[in-house]
């Protein structure tokens, strides 16, 4: 089964002439986002990536809501997590949160990056086997019968159909 591909073109038509990336997601993009300011996963600096992930979004005139719905509850994933960061100390610790949270971020990433390297492998394994799925065409046989059936058999072959069917 084929992941689909969000054409961001599609969901987003930007102010300027600069084409729009496809990603496969959300999680792409903010890969993307990531790998492209070679930050570590386990180190994101929340602030930065959420204003370059809406900065991003921003520059679009229109949205296809349907097609860009999962973008935004990234955004909104990424504003919650910016917001957590900036709590005091004291509060997080007195609702018995001592995790990061960009920890839950960090391993959906990982795991994300993972399975995209893995689909790569496989992609290149079946281009790789492409050129032996192809069958050559055989030649098509005439759709009339040429040979001679006696009558009785004829008979026969439809007093058994019609039995079967009875």
């Amino acid at each position: 089964m084929e992941s689909p591909i969000y054409k961001l073109e599609k969901v987003v038509q930007t102010k300027g002439d600069e084409p729009l990336e496809d990603f496969e997601g959300p999680l792409d993009l903010l890969l993307h986002l990531v790998t492209k300011n070679r930050i570590d996963i386990h180190d994101i600096p929340i602030h930065e990536i959420t204003e370059q992930y809406l900065a991003y979004l921003r520059r679009a005139q229109a949205f296809d809501l349907e097609l860009a719905s999962s973008f935004f509850a990234m955004a909104s994933t990424l504003i919650f997590i910016k917001s957590r960061m900036l709590l005091p100390k004291r509060r997080q610790e007195a609702a018995h949160e001592t995790e990061d949270p960009r920890a839950e971020l960090a391993r959906s990433l990982e795991e994300f990056k993972r399975m995209k390297e893995i689909k790569g492998r496989i992609e290149a394994l079946i281009d790789a086997e492409r050129p032996y799925w192809k069958k050559e065409p055989e030649a098509v046989k005439g759709g009339l019968y040429q040979g001679r059936i006696s009558l009785l058999k004829l008979r026969a072959a439809f007093l058994s159909l019609y039995d079967s069917l009875h």
